[in-house]
């Protein structure tokens, strides 16, 4: 579960975002770091990609 949403409100303002979009955009931004990092084949993957 995540506790904290970090929203670039400059960022979402030029982008003529509501509250909703900038809300949703800063949510999957963060998606990857959910799971960490991950060593397959002596190789490293972020966010679990595989």
């Amino acid at each position: 579960m995540q506790f904290t949403v970090t929203i670039n409100q400059t960022k979402a303002q030029e982008l003529g975002w509501n509250s909703r979009q900038a809300l949703l955009s800063a949510f999957v931004f963060e998606c990857p770091s959910w799971k960490g990092m991950q060593t397959i084949d002596f190789r490293v993957f972020a966010g679990g990609a595989v």
